[in-house]
């Protein structure tokens, strides 16, 4: 996901680079290179909030400074945006770590319940409680084992 940002943000800089060198100049203070109006991009960034566009809006506010102090505006803001929304993705992780041992949890507990039922029965109940009580426990493990596919 960086990495198709960086080539996007890479894309737009050599754009933006490539119509200054064009026209030769920065051209007025309303409008960069190529007709380009830096305080419009920056309205529409702050209209359509994302993390894209509060990357280009560090870009857009070193408009006209040299090259390098703006790939590192941009180095800058998307190593803050990236930081910022990796903070959501840990807690996805946590919970695709502990859904699995959940489900073996419900296996364990499923046996457990069957033994138990055998032994307060006094070894008086059938074969098929016990694999009555077996099968449900492992229809959880064969749950938590789709979840870890998955």
């Amino acid at each position: 996901m960086i990495g198709v940002a960086d080539t996007l943000l890479d894309e737009i800089l050599q754009q933006f680079n490539a119509a200054f060198h064009q026209h030769g100049s920065a051209g007025n203070e309303k409008t960069g290179p190529g007709g380009f109006d830096p305080r419009k991009a920056y309205r529409l960034c702050q209209r359509f909030p994302s993390s894209a566009a509060s990357v280009i809006r560090a870009m857009l506010l070193k408009v006209g400074r040299p090259h390098a102090e703006v790939e590192h505006a941009v180095a800058e803001a998307s190593e803050r945006e990236a930081t910022r929304l990796y903070a959501n993705v840990r807690w996805l992780t946590l919970a695709a770590a502990v859904a699995p041992l959940l489900g073996l949890l419900g296996t364990v507990w499923g046996m457990i319940d069957a033994f138990h039922e055998l032994g307060a029965a006094g070894g008086q109940t059938g074969a098929g409680q016990l694999a009555d009580g077996i099968s449900k426990a492992l229809v959880e493990c064969c749950n938590s084992m789709l979840e870890i596919v998955n």
